[in-house]
């Protein structure tokens, strides 16, 4: 018998799954929308952690999609280069 506390073995699985889908870089030609994207699928992207990850799902949760990628220096710790270094691998309206 399991306690409540304990995973199911489905459920470890699933997260094993999505943790390591999420690990893994993005491949040419893949792309994050920005406007859509939460903190996991974020921080997929190159030169971008948790924290910042989260800095933008706030900044859009307040403020509405970003609508385009220049937008995006509004949020604390975005700045040319980190723009310059997503740039291929963001949608862009």
């Amino acid at each position: 018998m399991q306690s409540s506390t304990t995973p199911r073995p489905n459920a470890l699985r699933e997260t094993a799954r999505r943790a390591a889908q999420l690990a893994r870089p993005l491949l040419p030609g893949e792309r994050v929308d920005l406007d859509h994207a939460d903190v996991s699928e974020i921080t997929r992207l190159p030169r971008i952690g948790p924290a910042l990850a989260q800095r933008i799902v706030a900044w859009r949760s307040e403020h509405g999609p970003f609508g385009t990628l220049a937008r995006l220096d509004s949020v604390p710790g975005v700045g040319a280069k980190l723009l310059d270094a997503i740039r291929p691998f963001v949608v862009q309206p």
